[in-house]
């Protein structure tokens, strides 16, 4: 976590260069994982304004040429490019401009040089907002075509867009040349004239569209069964929304979808991949979730007070075993009937594992759950781990009886942990 000198221009016009000028600022120390929200409540305070009064956060860009680009703040996403911005560059050549349609400082009419008709805050704030993928896969899927000039927040954006162009148009291309700088792709079809090339604004990460030929002088009404663009994350971004109704819920839906909409086959493995790609930028990794489990600890602890939880990483630091009671369990256990049914199921996700559960029946002759833990497999040494754990956690109950399926290694844990208890095999 760090901090950012945060410049905020207000009370300014525009130029016929979209260039913001005349202006007042103010600055301002924010941490660098400051959200959106905050940054507008910052402004709000700082300028005094309440809440009929509209804003919006603007930045204005030089693509090398003698007119300035404007990108629109809007979001969690833009703010967070905005700050890696900050970062690298100056922070009075990139501040964070106040537009205020009603109110004070009401923002000055802003004229498009290039585009007749249109407004430079129109024109040039929607190439961004109409080519990232931050507020999710829709913008892109509704672009039909891109333009010289046209600016992106990444390399990746730009692949992207390229991508769903040539599934979209049925043609494929090839990439001539690609590093941190610099992008040009051709046509596949050799002699074809569609070429792309696209490069980055100096000190900044925006990608902008310096060279587009549009037409192709080869033959794009074939229908392509197996389209070279379209990879997995193409495909994750086509299909995201569909995967979060539940409309594409396994690999063959996938696959039909981009039959229908795209007229382009993909093979089995690439659908999965692609889902898998959703679900991950929905749940996050499960590298990540296993690395918050002390968190989750920490955060039970303070939250439901009385709860047990203990984490077994082997010695090495990586994850072994993972143990749960809740204080609302641990607490009814005491009005419970003396007996423990416990069981293990597998676990469906990319580390596999065993689920061990402990539960009795409540008054009500309900389930009533005690505990239950991740571990490795059914064995002898996890096994005894979670019994360990369970009686240390449920206070001492005499007559206590445990029911259990025949797994060989829960009665041997059973006599080495409660050995004055009754182990019985259900039917």
């Amino acid at each position: 976590m760090g901090m950012l000198n945060l410049i905020i221009s207000y009370d300014g016009k525009w130029d016929l260069n979209n260039r913001y000028i005349d202006d007042s600022y103010l600055e301002v120390l924010v941490e660098d994982t400051t959200f959106y929200l905050d940054v507008m409540e910052i402004v709000y305070k700082k300028l005094q304004l309440n809440a009929s009064h509209e804003i919006k956060l603007m930045v204005s860009f030089d693509i090398e040429t003698s007119t300035y680009s404007i990108l629109e703040v809007k979001n969690d996403n833009d703010l967070i490019w905005y700050f890696n911005l900050l970062r690298n560059s100056n922070l009075f050549n990139f501040s964070l401009i106040v537009s205020i349609f009603n109110g004070p400082f009401s923002m000055q009419e802003v004229f498009e040089p290039c585009h007749e008709g249109e407004s430079s805050l129109t024109s040039c704030s929607s190439t961004f907002s109409n080519n990232k993928n931050c507020s999710g896969p829709a913008e892109l899927l509704q672009m039909d075509d891109i333009k010289e000039g046209d600016a992106f927040f990444s390399k990746l954006e730009v692949q992207k867009v390229l991508q769903l162009l040539a599934m979209k148009r049925n043609f494929e291309y090839k990439t001539l040349k690609s590093n941190g700088q610099r992008l040009v792709v051709a046509c596949s079809v050799d002699g074809c004239k569609w070429y792309v090339r696209a490069s980055t604004i100096s000190s900044t990460q925006v990608w902008v569209i310096r060279q587009h030929v549009k037409d192709h002088t080869c033959a794009v009404d074939v229908v392509r069964s197996d389209h070279k663009q379209a990879t997995s994350l193409i495909i994750s971004e086509c299909v995201k929304q569909k995967v979060i109704n539940g409309e594409c819920n396994d690999p063959k839906s996938i696959i039909k979808h981009m039959c229908k909409e795209f007229g382009v086959g993909v093979s089995y493995y690439k659908s999965w991949r692609a889902k898998e790609l959703v679900l991950e930028a929905i749940q996050g990794c499960p590298e990540d979730s296993y690395a918050q489990l002390p968190s989750l600890c920490y955060a039970l602890s303070h939250t439901s007070p009385g709860t047990v939880t203990d984490i077994d990483d082997g010695g090495n630091g990586r994850f072994k075993y993972f143990f749960v009671s809740f204080a609302a369990s641990i607490e009814g256990w005491s009005h419970c009937r003396p007996i423990i049914s416990i069981d293990g199921t597998f676990l469906r996700n990319k580390y596999v594992g065993t689920l061990l559960i402990a539960c009795t029946m409540d008054g009500n002759n309900s389930i009533f759950p005690l505990a239950f833990t991740v571990v490795d497999s059914e064995t002898d040494a996890s096994w005894e781990w979670f019994l360990y754990k369970l009686k240390s956690a449920l206070c001492y109950c005499q007559d206590l009886v445990f029911v259990s399926d025949r797994k060989s290694s829960i009665p041997k844990a059973v006599c080495n942990v409660f050995s004055n208890a009754t182990h019985c095999i259900c039917v």
